[in-house]
C-alpha cells in the first residue's frame, strides 16, 4: 500500500484516473485534462512528467521493485499488468453492476472482470395467494431466494468497500467532480437495491439501515423516507411512521422550502389508515 501525503494529492488523482480508465489506462491528453484543466497544454504536459516520475518512485519504493509500474504505450499510460493492483473503486463498481437485473450495464460502466460474477437473470416473484403450490412452485421460490441471497452478498461486499467521497481532500477538477457523481450514483443504487432485497428476505432491520443511510446523506429524499415508513408500517409501528413523516416534512421545508409530493402524502395517509401487508411487493 502506498500512503500519499497532502503534497502528493495530484499523484493520487493521476493514479485514480489510470485505475478507473478502460483497461486501466488513459491517454496523455486525458491525464492532463483530469489534473490541470485550467492550464494550457504545454504547461500541463510540463507538470505531467514530474508527476509520473514521482508516482513511479513512490510505487517502486513501496513495493521494492525496479519494474516500471506506469509504462507508456504510444500516447497512453497504463497501470502495469505485471503488478498485483487492488482497486477498491473498480471492485465496488463491478459488484454493483453484477446485481443489476439481467446484468444490464449503465452507460460508462464496464462489466465485471474478475471480482464479481453476475448474479444472473432475476427469477419471477411467486404469487402469494391463489397460485400453484406444487413442486414447481417450490423450486421457483427456492430459485428466487438463492438469487436474492447472491444479490444481497454482492451488495454487502460493495458496501464494505465504499469509503465515502471519491478522492476526498483532492483538488476538485471537473473530472474529479464527474467521477464523484458517478460513484455516488452507484452508491445510491446499491443502497436502494440492498434495502429492497432485505425487505423481500424479511430482514427489515437491515433494510432500515440501507434506507436510513440514504436519508442521512440526503434528508430531502422522499423515496428513502417513504421506504422507512413502509418498513415501520410492516412492523406495526404507526408512531414511528408519523415521526418519520414529520422529520421528512421539516427537512423539506428547511432545506428546499417545499412540501412533500402529493403522491408521498397519499401513500403516508394510506399507511396510517391501513398498515402495509408484510407480503406486499416492494
Amino acid at each position: 500500500m502506498v500512503e500519499l501525503e497532502a503534497p502528493h494529492r495530484r499523484v493520487l488523482i493521476l493514479l485514480a484516473a489510470l485505475a478507473t480508465g478502460p483497461g486501466r489506462e488513459r491517454s496523455r491528453d486525458q491525464l492532463v485534462e483530469a489534473l490541470w484543466p485550467e492550464h494550457d497544454l504545454d504547461r500541463a504536459l510540463a507538470n505531467l512528467r514530474p508527476a509520473l516520475s514521482l508516482a513511479r518512485r513512490l510505487i517502486r519504493e513501496a513495493c521494492s521493485v525496479e519494474a516500471d509500474p506506469l509504462p507508456r504505450r504510444g500516447a497512453f499510460y497504463r497501470l502495469s499488468p505485471e503488478f498485483a493492483w487492488r482497486i477498491d473503486a473498480e471492485t465496488f463498481r463491478e459488484l454493483v453492476v453484477a446485481t443489476r437485473p439481467r446484468h444490464g450495464a449503465a452507460p460508462g460502466d464496464a462489466g465485471p472482470r474478475d471480482a464479481a460474477e453476475p448474479v444472473g437473470p432475476e427469477p419471477p416473484r411467486q404469487p402469494e395467494q391463489g397460485g400453484d403450490s406444487g413442486p414447481g412452485s417450490e423450486r421457483a421460490e427456492a430459485s428466487r431466494r438463492q438469487w436474492l441471497l447472491r444479490t444481497r452478498d454482492r451488495l454487502e461486499q460493495a458496501w464494505k468497500l465504499y469509503r465515502g467521497v471519491f478522492l476526498s481532500g483532492c483538488a476538485v477538477t471537473p473530472w474529479v467532480r464527474e467521477e464523484r457523481s458517478r460513484f455516488e450514483t452507484l452508491w445510491d443504487e446499491m443502497l436502494l437495491r440492498l434495502g429492497a432485497v432485505h425487505v423481500e428476505l424479511g430482514e427489515l432491520d437491515r433494510a432500515l439501515d440501507s434506507f436510513r443511510t440514504i436519508v442521512a446523506f440526503d434528508p430531502t429524499r422522499e423515496d428513502a423516507h417513504l421506504s422507512v415508513m413502509r418498513i415501520f408500517s410492516r412492523q406495526g409501528r404507526p408512531d414511528l411512521v408519523r415521526r418519520q413523516y414529520d422529520q421528512m416534512c421539516r427537512h423539506l421545508l428547511d432545506e428546499l422550502e417545499s412540501r412533500p409530493l402529493d403522491s408521498t402524502a397519499r401513500r403516508y395517509y394510506a399507511l396510517l389508515s391501513s398498515p402495509e401487508d408484510a407480503a406486499a411487493p416492494w
